[in-house]
């Protein structure tokens, strides 16, 4: 019974074991590099890992569930800022070139449509009053539908930027090192079949 228990326990601290006989499965070290914890529902020789470790694994592999025993990691997701864009290379390309496009956009147009309505209002009463509406008609018009265009640069540089910070965020596991109470949003399929072999017995 005592036994069933200990599979059935969620995660937990693991800092009484000898080290040549417990070590990460990770870094394949033991209790001398760090307490050894219990992130999932895996036993064995899978079954410990060093915090720093798991944290680092999670951040890189974006794996929020373990592959073995699909345990759900409890996760704390912490979402880049924009000024972390800006600072990194590769995910401040995309924005920077559709940002550049609509400031280019819209100069443009201000420039355009500048230079027309001044030359309109300049030629208004010396041409037939039909022309004169139409050509203000048609300014108008173009006006808006060009305008389309530096709103949707501006569009994709803010969706690409969200992004970014969405698919590059912050990922830290949450351990029972930290707090006793956190619990995962769901547990894994391994972890419901024992609960309901626990109970049937």
């Amino acid at each position: 019974m005592d036994s069933m228990s200990a599979a059935s326990a969620g995660p937990s601290s693991k800092d009484s074991r000898p080290d040549d006989v417990d070590i990460c499965r990770i870094c394949f070290r033991g209790v001398s590099c760090g307490s050894l914890l219990q992130p999932c529902m895996c036993r064995g020789s899978i079954g410990f890992a060093h915090k720093p470790c798991m944290e680092r694994w999670v951040s890189e592999r974006r794996e929020e569930e373990c592959n073995i025993c699909h345990y759900n990691y409890p996760i704390l997701r912490k979402s880049r800022t924009f000024c972390e864009l800006l600072r990194h290379p590769e995910g401040r390309k995309e924005p920077l070139v559709y940002a550049l496009l609509g400031i280019i956009f819209s100069l443009s147009l201000l420039h355009v449509f500048a230079f027309a309505w001044l030359l309109t209002v300049r030629m208004w009463g010396r041409l037939p009053w039909m022309y004169q509406i139409a050509n203000a008609a048609a300014l108008v018009a173009q006006a808006f539908l060009w305008s389309v265009f530096p709103f949707v640069a501006f569009r994709m540089a803010w969706e690409s930027s969200c992004r970014w910070c969405l698919l590059n965020a912050e990922l830290r596991i949450l351990l029972p090192e930290e707090s006793d109470d956190i619990r995962p949003p769901r547990a894994g399929l391994a972890y419901r079949a024992r609960k309901t072999t626990l109970a049937r017995n």
